[in-house]
């Protein structure tokens, strides 16, 4: 039989791994990328404390990808709001995963 997950929560832990990757593709002429993709991937377990065992474990991924032009400033920009914006996906998958995690076993 499985415990409750809502008698649990006081004592779980959830461990995340975060991957960054990031991939050029679409080539001009001089071989120069023209596009991008950054890909996150966060990897959770949610341990019993008391226990030690693993009741939830899964992996998330999100990708954005994005345009490289001839300046600097601009694809640092566009690279940094692709970062915050695969993070707020993966906070918002983690937290519909472990909702279901919970509602499920109710």
């Amino acid at each position: 039989m499985k415990a409750n997950p809502r008698d649990q929560a006081g004592h779980l832990k959830n461990n995340v791994t975060l991957d960054q990757a990031l991939e050029g593709y679409g080539f001009r002429t001089d071989e120069s990328v023209t596009r991008e993709s950054l890909t996150l991937t966060a990897s959770y377990q949610l341990v019993d404390q008391k226990t030690g065992d693993v009741v939830l474990q899964d992996e998330v991924r999100a990708i954005q990808a994005y345009d490289v032009v001839q300046s600097d400033f601009a694809n640092f920009s566009t690279q940094q709001d692709a970062e915050a914006r695969t993070a707020l996906q993966i906070a918002e998958l983690l937290t519909a995963r472990l909702g279901l995690y919970f509602k499920s076993e109710n």
